[in-house]
């Protein structure tokens, strides 16, 4: 089963994946179980696709049903990768940056993985979505978790060399 397939139409969204990541080798800070992961391993054939992840208890079951050659899970942090410097062609993240209370050293360490001119791509949520706002601001949460603000954001993606843009959007009302 690929109970991943119906994420592709989020990708479509806001970037064209097949563009991003075909024949690249590709690196998914965060990956959790493997979500994002395994749906760029099957449908955009990257030449390899690393899942790096704190936890190894995250990966596993979703780790021992792939059967795609391409996809390869390591452990390890995103403020010390066990990666040699420039080696990947993308570094990919879904909703992992606006879980990290020291975002600078994570994007240094990110533009360190990064090959020169390669792309980092990543999505966290949109914190003008009047849900998101509301659900950061009048329920429970981690206190690992911040609202993504673009003016905070930003000077950090420059401050760490990497150019950074931002794209809101909904994936049945993308703006």
């Amino acid at each position: 089963a690929k109970p991943y397939l119906h994420l592709e139409r989020y990708l479509r969204c806001w970037l064209d994946p097949d563009k991003i990541f075909r024949g690249k080798l590709v690196l998914d800070v965060g990956a959790g179980e493997l979500t994002y992961t395994r749906l760029i391993a099957d449908l955009f054939e990257p030449k390899k696709i690393v899942a790096c992840e704190l936890f190894r208890e995250r990966m596993r079951p979703a780790f021992l049903e792939n059967r795609n050659s391409r996809l390869k899970a390591v452990t390890g942090s995103c403020f010390q990768f066990p990666f040699r410097s420039g080696l990947f062609d993308v570094v990919f993240a879904s909703g992992v940056l606006s879980q990290l209370p020291d975002l600078k050293d994570a994007l240094r360490e990110i533009g360190r993985v990064l090959k020169p001119g390669g792309v980092f791509v990543s999505w966290d949520p949109n914190p003008f979505n009047p849900v998101i706002l509301y659900r950061y601001l009048a329920t429970p949460r981690s206190p690992n978790q911040f609202i993504f603000w673009p003016h905070k954001v930003l000077p950090l993606f420059r401050s760490s060399g990497l150019s950074a843009s931002t794209k809101f959007f909904y994936a049945r009302m993308p703006w």
